[in-house]
């Protein structure tokens, strides 16, 4: 028989060991609960990257194309392939709104800032009303290589924005185009971080466009 004292010391000793394996298996329990958790959350992270790519690639195809058409338009009126008077640039934008649903009005700018024409869809036709725009932000801003955007603006409860571009001729004038940003709403839709997740986008200047 054990003396008492050893006995006690043993069940110490046994007590410490099993504490401190205790602890061992709660710290590794705990480090692997936190890779988990990294694990998931990079998962997630690269999930919403891929989410928010996918959807930003969507947003630039939709804005190119129209960016496309009005560069067409421009390219008729810098070689000359496009009459010059307000009627021929009239019927030229009567076409260019057919090819795009998003475009709610168009107007061109001439050399100087005056407004030659302006169609919209829900609004009459402005021809030869030669309204002043040599101090309006599209004229002023819109170059040539690249499209210059407004700010965004509401009506009723839909997105618009004004994107205007400059003809590679300085005789070309300004060619501006309001667009319905509708269409972002359904890229949103279609945009999933999960069961929870919120999706949106803003302009340039954080302001909020879809949601």
């Amino acid at each position: 028989m054990r003396p008492l004292g050893l006995q006690r010391l043993w069940q110490t000793y046994a007590l410490w060991v099993a504490g401190l394996v205790t602890l061992v298996l709660a710290i590794s329990g705990l480090a692997q609960l936190w890779l988990i958790q990294r694990e998931t959350r990079g998962a997630v992270e690269a999930r919403q990257a891929l989410e928010a790519a996918k959807a930003a690639a969507r947003i630039e195809r939709f804005i190119g194309q129209i960016d496309t058409l009005l560069q067409a338009t421009l390219r008729l009126q810098d070689t000359r392939h496009l009459g010059d008077t307000d009627t021929d640039i009239q019927f030229e934008l009567y076409r260019l709104l057919k090819q795009s649903r998003a475009i709610q009005e168009l107007y061109w700018i001439a050399p100087h800032g005056q407004e030659r024409v302006r169609i919209a869809r829900m609004a009459p036709d402005r021809i030869g009303v030669g309204e002043d725009r040599s101090q309006s932000p599209e004229f002023l801003h819109a170059g040539a290589e690249a499209p210059w955007f407004g700010p965004v603006s509401f009506v009723g409860n839909q997105p618009r924005v004004v994107m205007a571009l400059r003809g590679r001729l300085p005789e070309s004038g300004v060619l501006a185009a309001e667009i319905e940003l509708a269409q972002l709403r359904q890229i949103i839709d279609d945009t999933r971080f999960g069961r929870e997740g919120l999706a949106y986008i803003v302009d340039g200047q954080g302001r909020l466009m879809a949601h």
